[in-house]
């Protein structure tokens, strides 16, 4: 305000020391019709200039967040469902890469030894997903975090991945708890939309709570929550993503059990499911229980193969936590296998999964992990 009071001070001055007092009869008289005349021209070339300096703002945004005008910000508005009838989202796009990640961090550690940090730039190196979850990025906090990555995928031309995962019951009390209630989640997974949506021209991948369905066969706790996760899975279908609706993996819940799961979690209205999410099963086994599914449900789906390189390591089938002697998988990209769109690192390799084999907390960077996932060691 203090420079717009100068510039109009300034302004007032120069005309009354040019042409005397805007008040005395006698200065306009002096000026006459000619000085209207010119001062209707500069009118005329000022909102000429107004015009031209808005349209010039309105195209470097266009250069600024993208290629063209679909990748304007557009806030509100509703866009198109990515359906399991339409084109793989994933064909032709590169993925995102998050240099906020865990592995990123961990890669510039300066108290880490050498060895550590290059293990973790290798991994930071490859794409990875974007987890969402509310006691790391609570409301009000998780809608800027995802209109950063947008905007960053907007200027770059990639595809990120995220993953919502908040819904209350989350793990069934297990290390991964979360104590969010109802209307908080209802409201947070609607920040979430609001974010993506928002941006044209940027097409999203997003996995639905991780678990969630094939815990409700064992969970009554979270079974209850069904309908809150339907109104999510209904929300997240208007925001233009491709919404995969998480189905476990094919030790778990038998095909049949799962795709009447899906159904009532309202799989029709979105692109489909994902499989494996941080698990270790291989990729054969987890297309052929994702092509059963397909046929259940019509559904695309797409597999977790961040860790899933040499199953499950030194370790039976069952087990989940920290395999020893398991080897990061099949790097992210589109397939072309039956109703598979993409393998994902949806999982970041080198989180720990909880405190089991002498891991540290769910989702802290474990050094040693992410050294022996790569066969360092």
């Amino acid at each position: 305000m203090q420079w717009l009071s100068r510039r109009v001070g300034g302004r007032a001055n120069r005309r009354t020391s040019r042409f005397g007092s805007f008040g005395s009869r006698r200065g306009q008289s002096q000026r006459g019709p000619a000085w209207r005349g010119r001062i209707w021209r500069r009118l005329v070339r000022a909102a000429v200039a107004a015009v031209m300096a808005g349209l010039l703002c309105a195209l470097s945004t266009l250069f600024i967040v993208g290629s063209g005008a679909a990748d304007l910000y557009m806030h509100g508005l509703r866009r198109d469902t990515v359906s399991a009838d339409g084109d793989n989202p994933f064909t032709d796009r590169v993925l995102y890469v998050d240099d906020d990640s865990s592995a990123a961090h961990a890669a510039e550690d300066k108290n880490a030894d050498e060895t550590s940090r290059a293990a973790a730039a290798q991994l930071a190196s490859v794409p990875s997903s974007i987890w969402l979850e509310p006691d790391k990025l609570p409301p009000t906090r998780v809608g800027p975090a995802v209109t950063a990555v947008m905007k960053q995928a907007a200027y770059t031309g990639t595809m990120p991945v995220f993953v919502v995962y908040g819904i209350p019951g989350r793990d069934c009390g297990g290390y991964s708890a979360s104590d969010m209630r109802d209307d908080e989640y209802v409201a947070w997974v609607q920040e979430i939309v609001d974010a993506v949506s928002a941006w044209q021209g940027v097409v999203p991948a997003v996995i639905v709570e991780p678990d969630a369905l094939a815990m409700m066969t064992d969970c009554p706790a979270l079974e209850s929550k069904m309908p809150l996760l339907t109104i999510a899975v209904r929300a997240l279908a208007t925001s233009g993503a491709a919404v995969y609706i998480d189905a476990g993996h094919s030790g778990w819940v038998d095909a049949e059990t799962m795709a009447s799961l899906l159904l009532r979690a309202g799989v029709e209205n979105v692109r489909g499911f994902s499989l494996n999410v941080s698990n270790y099963n291989v990729t054969a086994a987890e297309r052929a229980y994702g092509e059963q599914l397909s046929q259940l449900t019509g559904g695309r789906y797409v597999i977790d193969t961040s860790r899933n390189g040499n199953g499950h390591g030194n370790e039976p089938d069952s087990a989940w936590c920290n395999v020893s002697g398991a080897r990061v998988g099949e790097e992210p990209g589109a397939t072309t296998y039956g109703a598979q769109d993409a393998a994902l690192w949806i999982k970041t390799p080198g989180e720990s999964d909880g405190t089991c084999n002498a891991g540290p907390q769910a989702g802290q960077w474990w050094p040693e992990q992410a050294e022996s996932l790569l066969g360092w060691s």
